[in-house]
């Protein structure tokens, strides 16, 4: 069995606070890997329980700044993708048997969302095909293109709820429950580690029972942005349409093609 482990870093265990948490120089940014790595880990020994035969895992976070997993502690019976990758999720194709999602955050404006944001801060609201989409669906229905079921999603309470939105029967591990966007109560990494293990081997024995959550295609794509200033510039795009002065519009023959 083949499985694919797409990670952020903001659902991780215990990782809360402002955005010096979660990128460089900040002080607990080193903190913030170690606890992701950990989950990682957790949840590459219940796959491999389960039957994996093969792992790949991607370093979604931090691409363009530094590295959220840290090479030299994660599972060696996995590989890791990391570096500024060519698509969101790259190297994903239709030999997998299941994909995870491991420290997700749910969307932007979300209540009581950890470190809650919709791709970067300069995005307030997404839509596919009427949908309201976050990270956690675009990443679900990538999989989805590629017939490959997201069967596996840990992050804050909120992330998981979203989960549960898109996909009823996905396994989830709710790793702390936000108070406010920069709070939240956490459970310890020894506990979150057991619950991402149990829930990562239980999901990978369950896989052929979750479908691939998919959105038919063609796609309408309506992101509304932060300022004008960021609609000025995506609307240059070809085939993009101004829909009002901080939104635009654009369809799209795959979820390939939204980004």
């Amino acid at each position: 069995m083949k499985l694919y482990v797409m990670t952020d870093l903001e659902g991780a265990t215990g990782v809360v606070g402002h955005w010096d948490v979660i990128d460089p120089p900040g002080a607990e940014y080193q903190s913030s890997r170690r606890l992701l790595t950990g989950d990682v880990n957790a949840a590459i020994k219940g796959a491999l329980e389960a039957g994996a035969e093969e792992i790949v895992v991607n370093d979604g976070h931090g691409e363009s700044k530094a590295h959220g997993i840290l090479l030299e502690e994660i599972d060696p019976r996995a590989k890791l993708l990391r570096g500024r990758r060519p698509s969101e999720l790259e190297a994903l194709d239709e030999t997998f048997d299941a994909m995870f999602i491991i420290a997700a955050h749910s969307m932007a404006g979300t209540d009581g969302g950890v470190l809650s944001h919709t791709f970067s801060d300069a995005i307030t609201n997404m839509w596919i095909s009427g949908v309201k989409t976050g990270e956690i669906a675009f990443w679900a229905a990538t999989a989805g293109h590629y017939d490959v079921p997201t069967v596996l999603v840990s992050g804050d309470l909120a992330a998981t709820r979203e989960a549960l939105s898109l996909v009823p029967n996905v396994e989830t591990v709710a790793v702390k429950e936000g108070r406010s966007r920069f709070s939240a109560i956490c459970l310890p990494p020894e506990t979150t580690g057991r619950l991402i293990k149990e829930a990562a081997r239980k999901a990978l024995g369950r896989a052929k029972e979750i479908e691939p959550y998919r959105i038919k295609p063609p796609l309408s794509v309506r992101i509304e942005y932060q300022d004008a200033q960021t609609a000025d510039r995506e609307s240059k795009r070809k085939g993009v349409r101004r829909a009002d002065g901080r939104t635009i519009e654009y369809v799209a023959d795959s979820i390939l093609q939204v980004f």
